[in-house]
């Protein structure tokens, strides 16, 4: 019999024989635009000129001629109502050669005719879709986050203009994050794995099944209205015009944690290398539910059977607390893709695509400093930041990320039916270790606090999509559009692990000593956290297109259409916490003081009867009061109307409405949202000149708080040291926005753009701080403030140094943003600061907001010997990263450079090789507070230059 290894190899060689053999004759094939008003022109003919060839384009505006002989050919493509275009000098020999075609709207022109050219830039389609667009927008393609050396999403994104990355995954937009950010995959909205925010972790999904990124700026009807910085539209790849599969492996070097013998780490389940925990970290069987009661030890050391239970349930938690020492391998990544498109007839056909992706990183970061600065007195009388903690910490991190897609599309005559399938797995195991000084509690210079964080999280999204476009001719081209999808998200941290511990050095009888201690009154006992997330989407949309012909002879398009999306959350949360017994002393190693020798029943008192613990499991009070479910309907209609008033102006206007429903609830109490929200929009595209636009948009969009925000109990983050409180009483977010674009599209891929916007919010969101609560941190919650406002400029270029045609060509490009924001502090917050500094602004600046992001590249080409280098720098200015408690300034994340340098030349017969070096300048991280011209630095650390080398393979 033959295994399933031979069967797989039996059946890629029998489809690359299939696909090889179909590229013997040669193929016509491509797309036929509208080059006024974007989009496809489904039923538009293509004609083979001499002969009596003639095909039509399908739903998509897609064409494919088959069976050519090789030699030189003309085409013409024609649609009723647009001028037809000829495209001369095709040279076909075997395989494929793409030639799409755009037609203007004036029958009154003679034929247009131009000479083929092959487009070598993929970036030249996006811009054409972007030139095109009702929407002001930004976009990077597949070949440039490649050429960019992107790994994800989120690195794609770091090249948008305007855009910028929070904590390696969270997406902000002119400097709007969280709430103001909407990510979707193929038009479907995701949902988030993170409890805390709304924005998709961008991480998530690998660059190897983007097709392209593009962000959408400005809002029409029919988009959904819950954005203000920007919609993220993540497009995957769609399958190819014939039979092709490609394969890429790769390493990379970390500089300080590649083969570093110091790399912290935990130990590992036996499936941590595919991003999934194989149960190690699960909750006991003894626990499971998480709702089975725990003796007390008090009650059990005189009760043979709660101490034997007692016993059992603390033996069964895994028992390493603390970190050890390995050393950290070469990173690896791996991708793999097939695809291939079946022709039934001329007007049937199936395209499919598969890809998978994997990754695996190891860092370690070690002089990682972390501090904590207090205002003790008023701004006026203080001179300087008093030091609360300040501790030079270690982290050894071990992240996993694949994922899978599966596209497949069904074409017959004008209607086509598809489906995406994505499934992406992360996981991550992270070590911390923090040794240093807490002046507050330990006065003596000789006294040390040390604690240690283990924490494994898993993340997962699965997104099932079935989407349909149906051309009707025969009623006015009608063009019908749905989609449907389910999705889900899962985040889950079993078993987090949290150890602190205080030491002092002494001298006792003339030698020196290190005496250990744990002060649970200082700080948290020995903790167990578990914490788990499941949020589930559901969507349904539908648009219908119908072209209406102007009095100017012109046509207009009338759109309308519907969208459900609903969202279900379940969040849960234990914390379990160590007792210990003072039979048993704790001597500075965290594994030999949980063993299990020292862990549940450790003697009995023949004299009293009592059995002796050491340590013992206990529930937290409270343990789960962070549990709550969540709820959201949202119901939208629209109607939308594009109108081409003369040759060169445009307008598009609608209005969108939605009715939200939500609800969240923590099991007694219940915080909701029900609105009714109407959204106008208005658009004015002129056409200065074929390929310069200026664009002036208005629309009124809308923020709702997240599930978190909106959930009516407070929890405790022990990692953060602060207390964390929801607001049932939370209102969604009005935003106006207004903006304005002059952009230029020149040859090759060139671009010259300046945008302007401005941003009015009613009723904003923001983060504050309860300062009156008595925590030494104060309580953080989530209040609607009077109003914000944000407004900036973006500039963007792309130009060639050298001619388009040259053999090596140099190119530049660059984006530059700049951003004010300024929002009402909550009344509160205001009333106690200024018993602190009468002086104290009234206004701050948007968390998270950057005044100024930057990005620059230059670039080079050789097309003879399909050489390309890439130098990419990156910076952002200093933003907001946590306010100020009781007076303090305000901590704010520095600038920090970020260089880039990729190399790849091509092998011939298909291979190519791979090089970058990443972050060469290796700028610190810094987070700073700054009071009477001194800077505090409260977080510092680096994280060292990375070198990758990477060999792909893909037939040509």
């Amino acid at each position: 019999m033959m295994n399933y290894k031979a069967k797989v190899a039996l059946l890629i060689w029998l489809l690359a024989a299939a696909g090889l053999s179909a590229q013997d004759a040669g193929v016509i094939s491509g797309t036929v635009f509208d080059k006024d008003q974007g989009g496809e022109l489904p039923t538009a003919s293509v004609r083979v000129d001499g002969t009596d060839r003639v095909v039509f384009a399908d739903v998509n505006g897609f064409y494919k001629i088959a069976g050519l002989a090789p030699g030189t050919y003309s085409l013409t493509a024609e649609f009723a109502g647009f001028t037809p275009q000829t495209v001369e000098q095709i040279e076909v020999a075997s395989g494929t050669v793409t030639v799409n075609f755009e037609l203007g709207q004036n029958a009154l022109q003679e034929e247009i005719k131009v000479v083929y050219k092959v487009e070598e830039n993929n970036a030249i389609h996006v811009l054409n879709e972007r030139k095109n667009s009702a929407n002001v927008s930004d976009g990077i393609s597949a070949e440039e986050i490649s050429r960019s050396g992107g790994s994800d999403a989120a690195d794609a994104l770091k090249k948008v203009t305007g855009a910028s990355i929070v904590g390696g995954k969270h997406v902000f937009v002119r400097g709007l994050g969280d709430r103001y950010v909407s990510t979707q995959l193929n038009g479907v909205e995701m949902p988030t794995a993170d409890p805390d925010v709304k924005s998709f972790q961008a991480d998530l999904l690998p660059a190897n099944i983007l097709d392209n990124v593009v962000t959408l700026k400005t809002f029409t009807p029919d988009k959904p209205g819950n954005f203000s910085g920007g919609i993220i539209d993540v497009g995957t790849k769609a399958y190819p015009p014939n039979f092709t599969y490609s394969l890429s492996y790769g390493s990379s070097y970390q500089d300080g944690s590649t083969f570093s013998d110091d790399y912290l780490n935990y130990g590992t389940s036996g499936s941590d290398w595919i991003g999934m925990d194989d149960g190690l970290r699960e909750l006991p069987s003894e626990l499971e539910g998480g709702n089975v009661s725990i003796p007390n030890p008090i009650a059990a050391r005189s009760d043979q059977a709660l101490a034997e239970h007692l016993d059992r349930v603390s033996n069964a938690f895994e028992p390493v607390m603390g970190h050890t020492a390995g050393k950290a391998p070469l990173n690896q990544n791996l991708a793999f893709s097939l695809g291939n498109q079946l022709e039934f007839s001329n007007d049937r056909r199936l395209g499919f695509l598969g890809s998978l992706t994997y990754g695996r990183k190891r860092t370690y970061y070690d002089d990682w400093t972390k501090a904590r600065w207090k205002l003790t007195s008023t701004p006026g009388e203080a001179e300087s930041l008093v030091n609360q903690s300040e501790f030079d910490s270690e982290q050894g991190k071990d992240k996993v990320n694949w994922g899978a897609l599966l596209t497949g599309n069904y074409v017959f005559g004008n209607h086509e039916i598809g489906t995406t399938v994505v499934y992406t797995q992360g996981g991550e195991s992270t070590s911390e270790y923090y040794l240093g000084q807490w002046p507050e509690q330990f006065s003596s210079e000789n006294a040390f606090l040390e604690s240690r964080l283990l924490k494994y999280t898993e993340r997962n999204l699965a997104s099932f999509q079935l989407r349909g476009e149906h051309a009707f001719p025969d009623a006015g081209e009608l063009l019908v559009k749905w989609t449907g999808a389910v999705s889900s998200t899962e985040l889950d941290e079993p078993d987090t692990r949290i150890f602190t511990s205080n030491f002092s050095r002494q001298t006792i009888n003339g030698e020196e000593r290190v005496l250990h201690s744990i002060t649970p009154s200082i700080y948290n006992r020995p903790t167990r956290y578990f914490r788990g997330l499941t949020e589930d989407g559901t969507n349904f949309n539908v648009d219908v297109t119908k072209p209406v012909e102007l009095w100017n002879g012109r046509r207009a398009k009338i759109s309308a259409g519907l969208a459900y999306d609903k969202k279900e959350r379940d969040f849960n949360e234990l914390r379990y916490e160590y007792f210990s017994s003072s039979s048993i002393r704790y001597e500075g190693d965290p594994n030999a003081f949980f063993a299990p020798e020292n862990v549940g029943i450790i003697g009995f008192d023949e004299q009293r009867g009592r059995y002796i613990f050491g340590n013992v499991i206990q529930l937290s009070d409270n343990p789960r009061g962070g549990d709550y479910t969540g709820d959201q309907e949202i119901t939208a209609y629209y109607l939308m109307g594009e109108l081409p008033l003369t040759e060169k102006l445009r307008i598009i206007t609608g209005l969108r409405y939605e009715s939200t429903d939500m609800e969240v609830s923590n099991g007694t109490t219940v915080g909701g949202l029900d609105e009714n929200d109407a959204l106008p929009s208005f658009h004015v595209i002129y056409k200065l000149t074929p390929d310069q636009n200026f664009r002036f948009s208005y629309g009124r969009t809308l923020a709702r708080p997240n599930f978190r925000e909106k959930a009516p109990y407070s929890s405790f983050d022990f990692i953060a040291d602060g207390i964390y409180a929801g607001n049932p009483d939370l209102e969604r977010t009005l935003i106006d926005n207004f903006d304005f674009r002059w952009e230029k599209f020149l040859s090759g891929g060139e671009l010259l753009a300046a945008s302007a916007f401005y941003k009015e919010f009613e009723n904003p969101i923001e983060r504050a701080y309860n300062l009156r609560f008595a925590s030494e941190f104060g309580e953080v919650t989530y209040l609607n403030v009077g109003e914000a406002t944000v407004y900036g400029i973006e500039l963007e270029a792309r130009k060639g140094i050298t001619p388009n045609d040259a053999i090596n060509r140099f190119s530049v490009g660059g984006n530059i943003t700049l951003i004010e924001s300024i929002v009402d502090i909550p009344p509160e917050e205001l009333e106690f600061l200024r018993l602190r500094d009468p002086d104290a602004d009234d206004t701050r600046t948007l968390q998270g907001q950057s005044p100024y992001l930057i990005n620059l590249s230059l670039n080079y080409d050789n097309i003879d010997t399909e050489t390309a280098a890439s130098l990419f720098y990156n910076v952002f200015g200093e933003r907001l990263d946590q306010v100020g408690i009781g007076g303090a300034p305000d901590a704010k994340e520095q600038p920090r450079g970020l260089l880039d340098f990729i190399f790849s030349q091509s092998l011939g017969r298909g291979l190519k090789l791979k090089f970058s070096a990443k972050n060469l300048l290796d700028d610190e991280i810094e987070v700073v507070q700054e009071f009477k011209g001194q800077e505090y630095i409260q977080s510092s650390y680096q994280t060292g230059q990375s070198y990758s080398l990477s060999l792909s393979f893909k037939p040509e």
